[in-house]
């Protein structure tokens, strides 16, 4: 008797033609994305295009990307990153939602025992929603930071992140939103949602585990603080030889997800 697999919003199964680039690449590209031999080159010069790929989604430019192992990290960048970048500053209150991935609370947790950062945990509403009104109600002058997933996993309700960004921006608080789910399935624009920090995950969109980005605006006009320290990866942000067959095969499955994913609707 065959299965059917119905867990899509914990993983999805890779899509073959993503698995194709990902073989392709382990032949091909194989060389480490940071030396400067031919064999270097060649695999940087795939990982930049797969870069550019995945920042056309977002119409944005491709140094805003940085590629880590999955959202979870990509969470704990944004977060960490900025309450080192604002160390100095008295505005070190954090705003999450309480049906945020279990990573953000755990992160918020950790900020709250070493970094000094007090911490407010928002409730949605009858419908599963966090509101513009329930962010609003509990920031103060020291607030420099909410973190508002866009859209959840278990009660599959989207926040309105554009609402709640716009309410961000008005009075100078940058706004993150992990889009792990939200990605490919509804828009998402950094611009229209007034987002500084957005999470990605490639297993979430048919591509494969192990893998994600983080998009930082203005990234380099910022001091940000790496979560993995290494031999100057990513411009110094994330340490640690670059997997080129994740981070192509990636971008793969963001060209190839809607079309298998419209054919699920």
């Amino acid at each position: 008797m065959n299965s059917i697999y119905l867990d899509n919003a914990a993983t999805t199964a890779i899509d073959p033609e993503v698995i194709a680039v990902m073989h392709a690449s382990m032949q091909d590209t194989f060389g480490n994305p940071s030396s400067t031999h031919q064999f270097g080159r060649k695999a940087k010069s795939a990982v930049e295009t797969a870069r550019k790929n995945i920042a056309n989604h977002f119409n944005i430019t491709p140094s805003e990307i940085v590629f880590t192992s999955g959202a979870t990290e990509s969470n704990n960048l944004a977060l960490k990153s900025h309450f080192h970048e604002v160390a100095n500053q008295t505005k070190r209150h954090l705003v999450i939602s309480s049906i945020e991935h279990k990573c953000v609370h755990a992160i918020a947790d950790y900020l709250a025992r070493t970094a000094n950062v007090t911490v407010s945990v928002v409730h949605p509403d009858r419908n599963g929603v966090i509101t513009p009104e329930a962010v609003e109600s509990v920031l103060n002058e020291n607030t420099s930071l909410v973190s508002v997933m866009h859209l959840n996993n278990e009660l599959g309700t989207a926040n309105p992140i554009a609402d709640i960004g716009a309410l961000c921006l008005e009075r100078g608080i940058r706004l993150h939103s992990d889009a792990a789910q939200s990605f490919l399935k509804i828009p998402v624009d950094v611009d229209d949602m007034n987002v500084d920090f957005l999470s990605l995950s490639a297993h979430k969109v048919g591509g494969p585990k192990g893998v994600g980005a983080v998009y930082i605006r203005d990234r380099r006009a910022r001091d940000i603080e790496p979560v993995v320290h290494g031999a100057g990866q990513e411009e110094g942000l994330r340490g640690g030889t670059l997997p080129t067959p994740l981070i192509t095969s990636f971008a793969k499955a963001t060209q190839t997800f809607p079309d298998v994913y419209r054919g699920l609707e």
